[in-house]
């Protein structure tokens, strides 16, 4: 009777360790990867950083925050509103943190999208934006954009 316990037990965790490897070889798969090469090529947006001018120096949001945003057009991809990387580095420009977030094509997202951006230029931390949509597209991330242009007419 034991030995019968004992050998459902082990075949109750086989089967939770398959489950559970299955889970991660589909999280694997489902995980979209970009990698830098379908980016390389695209058309940029004309040099333009965030509070700064096209030769990218940083302005100062407040006393002791600086930030630098970066828009792109890229290709479409399906589903997908716009891809941001956010990095945050120290006084000394070491990286402390690197993270990137995925924003679908949804009221919700379209909204977060803006608020996040600008709460992470606003607190010092350089944005990269990637979409398929123009910036003024996005009102709230537009603000933060000088245009070439407009600095060699000034």
């Amino acid at each position: 009777m034991y030995k019968g316990l004992n050998g459902f037990l082990l075949l109750k965790v086989q089967a939770e360790q398959r489950v559970a490897d299955l889970a991660k070889f589909f999280l694997r798969v489902a995980t979209v990867k970009i990698a830098a090469e379908p980016l390389q090529g695209e058309k940029s947006t004309g040099g333009q950083t965030h509070n700064g001018d096209s030769s990218g120096a940083k302005v100062a949001t407040d006393e002791t925050a600086f930030a630098v945003l970066s828009y792109y057009l890229v290709s479409e991809m399906v589903g997908t509103l716009a891809i941001v990387r956010y990095h945050a580095s120290d006084d000394k420009a070491q990286t402390v943190a690197v993270a990137e977030d995925l924003f679908f094509d949804t009221p919700d997202d379209f909204c977060r999208l803006q608020d996040d951006v600008e709460d992470s230029l606003l607190s010092g931390v350089d944005v990269c934006v990637m979409s398929n949509h123009p910036p003024e597209t996005f009102s709230e991330i537009a603000k933060y954009l000088v245009d070439d242009e407009e600095d060699a007419e000034v």
